[in-house]
């Protein structure tokens, strides 16, 4: 074999194995079964196709008809467009085969194969020019793989279909291979070989990729309605689809269910990471529309560029042929799959989709807040000691769910022992918190002035009230719902974080007062009233009212004191502790200056005591 021919014969087999180089670089995230699907095309169409047409060719046309001419004209294009075929005629009733896109991809591959094996057998046969040879590899590189990916297109488009005429499908791919091939095979009889021989492949290769792209077009477009169909459930009866959400069947998941099918559960479950990261990069960039405070602003497009950034990881992963049919199918132009998707994933992905940033795009009032405004709610938010290590752009966004309340003087607020499910910020006036005992008798605990906060861990757990709040004065406050706030928390980790800090540091303050306790009740029990005091005054606050007075307000305006039980509990220790202590050792001074006088002018208590303590003695 001399030099001339080893150089065509690589150039015959390098320039199409260049398109698999590219199917594997394009998808070196993806599934390894694709490739190895294409590959297998490629090898069907160098061995397998070939041989069954070079067969039927030479060995049955031709003594047939006995005429080359019509051999390439008529018989060969039906006999090797079918042949390239078969595989993937037995693909499609197999997993593998899984939507119209790779359906091309893999006829692409069948008609490249098969062009390298009849570049190689003219390259031998023949003795040809470098550049008769190049010129004729890629035009029939470009033919071949052009009209097998249209049967592959059209295959795909039967596969998915659920349509009564689908049988039509891969009749009509065969129809317009068949004619793209006879036509370059009749235009290379006329023509013969040469420039003229490449714009002729150009010409047929450039119909066949746009008949493919607008099969792929029309596959998507089939694809588009069924999901759209699927998530709307347009038919069947209200009672039905009832009946199939109370079943846990929601309309995304019988959506991913079939992506899970399509591309298996490791790319779905990618892809439906990827639409949630979409929906959520849309809210935020259109929060950036709305009034809000260079700090909020900033940390919008922050986490704009984050999850931007996991986009881009997201499509590596998912791999480039697998992201051309989720782009043609999920990024619908008229948007009305897109909200559909977004409505359905903002339903079944609570703790992911920004459902509070779109309830406030939707709200009113929170469009109306001007960007100082929201500054100022949130430095009120911070005083509270359950928001303190909470950021303020964090704090400003949920301050756009604040709403206004009033109230005339004694006005109840909420009720002791009623479930709690909203936080106050006081803007005028004041909330007067009561105990209130079996009888309805109330008893003042705190007096909660202008820019305190009254409730707030009633966001977390709804638990009773320990208080009953009146209004003091007409009252002007601002509330936080508790509905709101648990959509605000559910898709932003860093900011349960921050909250699980204060609670964990009131777990430590619980733990600690406890101790002091026991500590505490040993003292007295050793007569140590002293050091007893001592430890009853490691817990109180300035700012906390005993009962029947009023508060002082914090000095500092960023922390204010909490009125929940939860708070209060190594508060409430510490006066306990004070007060029995005192009166103990009250007590017993008073013991001590009776026993001095021996008995005399014993009155009230201790003539009692001292009455009971004689008669035990004498029956003792």
């Amino acid at each position: 074999m001399t030099p001339e021919t080893l150089i065509n014969a690589a150039i015959s087999i390098g320039a199409p194995l260049m398109f698999i180089f590219f199917i594997y670089t394009s998808n070196t995230y993806g599934d390894g079964k694709f490739v190895s699907t294409v590959l297998t095309n490629l090898l069907w169409g160098l061995i397998g196709a070939f041989a069954i047409a070079y067969v039927v060719n030479i060995y049955v046309a031709l003594p047939l008809v006995n005429s080359v001419e019509v051999v390439r004209g008529i018989t060969a294009p039906i006999t090797e467009e079918i042949a390239k075929a078969l595989f993937m005629v037995y693909l499609i009733w197999q997993p593998r085969f899984r939507n119209i896109v790779e359906g091309a991809i893999y006829g692409f591959a069948a008609g490249i194969g098969f062009a390298i094996a009849e570049n190689l057998y003219f390259t031998i046969t023949n003795a040809a020019s470098i550049t008769d040879i190049l010129t004729r590899v890629i035009s029939t590189t470009l033919m071949h793989a052009t009209a097998s990916s249209l049967v592959g297109t059209m295959l795909g488009r039967y596969r998915r279909s659920s349509e009564k005429g689908r049988a039509f499908y891969p009749l009509v791919g065969f129809v317009l291979a068949i004619v793209l091939h006879a036509a370059y095979n009749n235009s290379e009889t006329i023509l013969g070989s040469g420039a003229h021989l490449l714009l002729i492949a150009v010409i047929v290769g450039a119909a066949g990729a746009f008949l493919t792209w607008r099969q792929i077009q029309q596959g998507l477009g089939d694809e588009k309605k069924r999901f759209d169909e699927t998530l709307n459930m347009r038919d069947v009866t209200s009672g039905e689809r009832r009946a199939v959400q109370q079943m846990g069947t929601e309309a995304i998941d019988e959506v991913f269910r079939a992506l899970t099918e399509t591309f298996g559960k490791r790319r779905a479950d990618q892809m439906r990471r990827l639409l949630v990261v979409q929906a959520n990069v849309g809210i935020l960039k259109s929060n950036l529309n709305t009034p809000a405070s260079e700090r909020l602003l900033a940390a919008w497009r922050t986490e704009i560029d984050e999850l931007t950034a996991e986009m881009s990881q997201l499509q590596r992963k998912i791999g480039t042929m697998a992201m051309v049919y989720f782009r043609g199918v999920f990024l619908d132009e008229k948007q009305a799959l897109s909200e559909s998707i977004n409505q359905s994933l903002a339903e079944s992905e609570h703790a992911e989709v920004h459902q509070f940033d779109t309830l406030m795009l939707a709200a009113t009032r929170a469009n109306t807040f001007e960007p100082a405004e929201l500054e100022r709610l949130a430095t009120m938010l911070r005083r509270a000691p359950i928001f303190q290590d909470v950021s303020l752009a964090d704090l400003e966004n949920l301050s756009r769910s604040v709403r206004e309340i009033t109230a005339e003087d004694g006005e109840i607020i909420f009720e002791q022992g009623v479930s709690g499910d909203t936080l106050y910020m006081i803007e005028v006036g004041a909330i007067a918190l009561y105990k209130v005992d079996e009888k309805g008798g109330e008893h003042l605990l705190r007096l909660c002035r202008v820019g305190e906060v009254v409730g707030e861990l009633a966001l977390i757990d709804g638990s009773p009230r320990s208080a009953r709040a009146r209004a003091k004065g007409n009252l002007l406050a601002l509330e936080v719902q508790r509905t709101h706030f648990n959509m605000f928390i559910k898709s932003r980790p860093q900011v349960v974080i921050a909250m699980l800090r204060f609670l964990a540091e009131r777990v430590r303050d619980t733990t600690t007062a406890l101790e002091a306790s026991v500590h505490w009740a040993r003292q007295v029990a050793a007569g140590k009233y002293t050091e007893a005091r001592a430890l009853s005054m490691l817990t109180p606050r300035e700012d906390i009212a005993v009962a029947g007075e009023a508060a002082v307000p914090s000095a500092e305006p960023e922390r204010a004191v909490s009125m929940d039980t939860a708070v209060q509990l190594p508060v409430a220790l510490g006066g306990a502790f004070g007060r029995v202590a005192a009166a103990l050792e009250k007590r017993e001074k008073a013991l001590a200056a009776a026993a001095e006088g021996k008995h005399e002018g014993r009155t009230g208590i201790w003539a009692r005591f001292s009455k009971d303590a004689d008669e035990s003695g004498d029956e003792a």
